[in-house]
């Protein structure tokens, strides 16, 4: 979920920033596109990075857990004939998903 509000104080306060650095007159030859459309793209833009890069992050430190847990799956199998092991892997495969979810 992106924090809209966040989204548009960033906007405007680079739409001001634009328009305190450079003039008038080269935002009407073109030179520079001052428009509060073209702060609002950047704003965006730069929050969808800050979302892909935190889920990357979030991804990477989860991996070793994920792998951890699939090795205790695979370990279940070497209990004997007597142990039930449904609810154990139950609950395993239940905390991968989470974790899948988490990082999507």
């Amino acid at each position: 979920m992106f924090n809209k509000s966040e989204i548009m104080k960033e906007a405007w306060a680079h739409y001001r920033q634009m328009h305190a650095t450079y003039a008038d007159w080269q935002f009407e030859r073109g030179i520079h596109d001052g428009s509060f459309s073209t702060a609002l793209k950047i704003a965006w833009a730069r929050a969808k990075s800050r979302k892909a890069e935190a889920a990357r992050k979030l991804a990477e430190a989860s991996i070793p857990r994920v792998v951890a847990l699939r090795a205790a799956i695979h370990d279940l199998q070497y209990r004997g004939f007597a142990c039930n092991i449904r609810r154990e892997r139950n609950q395993l495969e239940a905390e991968i998903d989470a974790i899948m979810k988490q990082a999507a």
